[in-house]
């Protein structure tokens, strides 16, 4: 009976790992073509044997990330062909199976169609479209767990938090600026005129804190969480013969959801991918191998 009983619970917990994994699947191939790179909370606790460190408490991480951004809105202008993609290496350290401390460091490129009326320019600009030349982007961030829980052999649940700062540096001398200006002595009379090989400048930072949940069943871990966000910067337009227009630019939205899934190779590695909706739309894709 005892055996019976035993045999009954073991197929109800599997049978309770599988609806988890599910549902979590799910909900991800649902919100996969929103997000940002935060990460999974998880990190730590998984990647904890090394290939050269092995089990010691302190081990160095390298990994890649790239993220594809498409929508993005601003509090002072309108943005119909927002496309922002970062292409950048994590490297860090993980420390006693809970901390993970890591810089980042890569490429971007901007594309974007800025529509008009809200630059506060004497010269109206109708408005403002280039793709910027690959840009350095940099920044920092570390990933703790806080609250850790055996569900039962190898499954386990885990609350944490990542906090992350990233500056954006982007340039070009072929965007195509689009304005009308008006004739000071006769208000009515106004020229539209299109000025290409303009020189464009933007410089972003970005920060973000963020609260997770991550369910590890065996080496798969799917995770969902909260962030938020704040996206600041400045612009400089600098047309030929014309005046240079600054502009300070303001995300618009501060709060977005995560949800995303990574899979652990051999506690030494993983491939993770992310997703994310609220204050922007975009999908990373990672990988992290723990020396």
């Amino acid at each position: 009976m005892d055996d019976f009983r035993e045999g009954r619970c073991r197929e109800r917990g599997l049978m309770l790992k599988r609806i988890v994994l599910f549902t979590a699947l799910m909900v991800f191939s649902v919100a996969v073509a929103h997000g940002a790179p935060v990460g999974n909370i998880a990190d730590p606790a998984m990647l904890y044997r090394g290939v050269l460190s092995d089990e010691r408490p302190y081990g160095l991480v390298l990994g890649f990330e790239y993220d594809w951004n498409t929508t993005r809105a601003f509090k002072n202008q309108q943005n119909k062909d927002y496309e922002l993609n970062i292409a950048e290496i994590k490297l860090g350290a993980i420390i006693r199976k809970s901390i993970f401390l890591y810089g980042l460091f890569g490429q971007g490129q901007y594309s974007d169609k800025k529509d008009p009326n809200k630059y506060k320019t004497r010269d109206g600009i109708d408005y403002l479209q280039f793709k910027t030349d690959p840009g350095i982007v940099y920044g920092a961030g570390i990933t703790a767990i806080m609250y850790e829980q055996k569900v039962e052999d190898g499954v386990f649940l885990r609350v944490g938090m990542n906090a992350q700062y990233r500056r954006s540096e982007f340039e070009t001398d072929d965007a195509d600026l689009f304005l009308t200006r008006f004739n000071p002595a006769i208000p009515t009379q106004r020229e539209d005129r299109a000025i290409p090989n303009t020189n464009y400048e933007l410089e972003f930072d970005e920060y973000h804190v963020a609260l997770e949940v991550s369910y590890q069943i065996d080496d798969a871990v799917p995770y969902l969480g909260f962030r938020v966000s704040e996206g600041r910067g400045n612009e400089v337009i600098n047309p030929p013969e014309y005046e240079n227009y600054d502009n300070r630019i303001l995300a618009e939205r501060n709060k977005g959801y995560i949800v995303g899934f990574t899979y652990y190779f051999f506690d030494k590695c993983s491939l993770g991918i992310e997703g994310r909706l609220g204050d922007e739309d975009a999908l990373t894709m990672s990988a992290l191998v723990r020396f």
